[in-house]
This record gives C-alpha cells, structure tokens and sequence, in this order.
C-alpha cells in the first residue's frame, strides 16, 4: 500500500476526502514540506486504514486518480511559474520611452546610437523609464562606470518628449551626485568616443 504519490498541491484536500487529518498540516508554512515527505512515504497506508473501501482495487483507482490529478495540477503551477519567472527575467521589452532613446543619437555624435555609446561605456546598464509629478517622461540608464581609476556608479537621464518624438539629455549623476556641465560634456564626449573606436 505504500507508494509516493505526486499529491503536494493537493494534500490537504487529500486529507479530507481520505480522512488522513494529519494532512491538514500542509496548510501550515514551513510544516508542509515534512508533511509532503510524510504524505509521500505513509500517506497510502493511512488512508487505507481510515477510510471504508469497497476493494483494494477500487481503493488503488482512486489513489491512481488523486496521483494523475496532483501531478497534472503540480505540473500546471510548475508550468505557470516557469512562465513568470521566463517573462520576469527576459521582461516583455522595453517601454517606448526607452526605445526611442536606445535608438535615437545626439547632435554632437550623430552616427551613433545612445544605445551603441551607453554599451560602449557603462557596465551592466539598466534602462527604465517614468514619468514626474509634472508628467514630464524621462528615461535613466543607471550603471557602472570607472572614474579617475575607481568604479562609481552612474546615471544618465533623458527627458522624452514621445507627441513630438524627441528627446533631451537632462542630468548626469556620479554616486547620487549631480555633476555640473563640464563633467556631463566630458562624459557624452567620452561615450560617443568609445562607441566609435
């Protein structure tokens, strides 16, 4: 009568319908991983016992049927999972905002993309976009970056301007610093350089 069933999903309606109570405990956090294992390993041999069963062989068809329907539903929440955890690393793309910018060049580098220059430059850059309480848009690119022999952490921020299709450098930062204008034009010149070597 032991067998290991993939009921995990379902154990705690598996305990109802087999009057094996102790498997309400898998409602309870951290507890239900010792009660699958217990479930898995002594589950069958319990729900034999309490519980009236015209035959063994009716009693095997039902488990066979608990079996195939936990491990479909285990099986579906893996699936769904999966595809969540796929889309959030993967992402569903980038936001328009963040697109025209990524594609988009600046009127002193003018065969260059802003993405070509911020690859060419900054470490790992994450891009995102959102919008002010003065519903201006922006995107800022945020990364690392070497600064006089140290690595600092930077961010670059355009603001978008999406009826007109235009955008606009507005601010650079070093370590949540804010950096006046010769740094900002030693940074975009140093960009577009690197892109094009």
């Amino acid at each position: 009568m032991q067998s290991f069933t993939r009921k995990s999903v379902l154990n705690f309606i598996w305990a109802i319908g087999n009057k094996t109570w102790i498997g309400l405990l898998a409602l309870i956090p951290y507890v239900n991983i010792v009660v699958i294992i217990i479930l898995g390993i002594k589950g069958r041999q319990w729900a034999w016992q309490k519980k009236r069963w015209d035959s063994v062989k009716h009693f095997q068809e039902v488990q066979k049927k608990w079996s195939f329907w936990g491990f479909i539903i285990t099986g579906g929440f893996l699936l769904i999972g999966g595809l969540i955890l796929i889309i959030s690393v993967i992402g569903l793309g980038d936001s328009p905002e963040v697109e025209m910018v990524k594609g988009g060049t600046l009127q002193f580098c003018p065969n260059t993309t802003v993405n070509q220059m911020v690859n060419s430059f900054i470490a790992s850059p994450s891009w995102e976009s959102d919008i002010t309480q003065n519903n201006q848009k922006f995107v800022n690119i945020t990364g690392n970056i070497t600064l006089q022999g140290k690595p600092v952490e930077a961010l670059v921020q355009f603001f978008v301007d999406d009826k007109n299709e235009t955008f606009v450098f507005n601010a650079f930062e070093i370590n949540n610093i804010p950096q006046n204008n010769i740094m900002t034009t030693a940074l975009l010149t140093k960009m577009c350089a690197s892109a094009n070597k």
